[in-house]
């Protein structure tokens, strides 16, 4: 004799709330773009972190020092051009920093 059969339908309704490991942790596809993530983003801070007190070099005091573009945020939108983007990195340290020469500096 073998285990008895269970039935294929119940009558009692499902409880309200199943904890279960998918919907307290998200699926193993989602961790593992977490983690992906968090590694890149990792190693990327790892990869700058020597420049972050580096001073002005080469066309850095036309881009940003003299570049009243970036003084104000307003000023970046519509976006426009094909420096855009790094236009908007400068003008986001600018106004967190000020010119001091890394974001992260004291």
């Amino acid at each position: 004799m073998g285990r008895p059969r269970r039935p294929a339908h119940t009558s009692k309704p499902a409880p309200a709330i199943i904890f279960s490991e998918r919907a307290a942790y998200g699926s193993v596809r989602e961790r593992e773009t977490l983690v992906a993530t968090l590694v890149i983003a990792v190693a990327t801070v790892l990869a700058y972190s020597n420049t972050f007190g580096a001073s002005f070099h080469f066309d850095d005091f036309s881009s940003i020092i003299e570049n009243e573009t970036l003084r104000d945020l307003r000023r970046l939108w519509p976006p426009s051009g094909n420096r855009w983007l790094g236009y908007l990195s400068f003008a986001l340290n600018y106004r967190f920093a000020g010119l001091r020469c890394g974001a992260i500096t004291s």
